[in-house]
């Protein structure tokens, strides 16, 4: 097994901590999500956690916006409501 340098691993850290903000900035969003974004996910994921974390990764059928940021409109609400369920159906957008 080879050792990565010091500043590979520095890289590593910072893509992980990035990513560790881009979720604290999500969580805030969570407040966005409506009952039929919720009951959509639910069809389409086993658990609570699964969905989140969809919902805060770019999404390419909503031309690579995050979810919870489309979210923030009633337009993007029913748009990520829409995309859940034809996912859950078996339509991939």
């Amino acid at each position: 097994m080879t050792t990565i340098t010091p500043k590979e691993l520095q890289g590593l850290e910072e893509g992980i901590d990035a990513e560790i903000r881009h979720l604290r900035r999500c969580r805030k969003l969570l407040k966005c999500v409506d009952s039929a974004v919720l009951e959509a996910g639910r069809d389409l994921f086993d658990d609570s956690p699964g969905l989140a974390l969809w919902l805060c990764s770019p999404a390419r059928a909503l031309g690579g916006k995050v979810p919870l940021d489309a979210m923030r409109t009633e337009e993007g609400r029913k748009s990520v409501a829409h995309i859940l369920h034809a996912v859950a159906h078996g339509v991939f957008l």
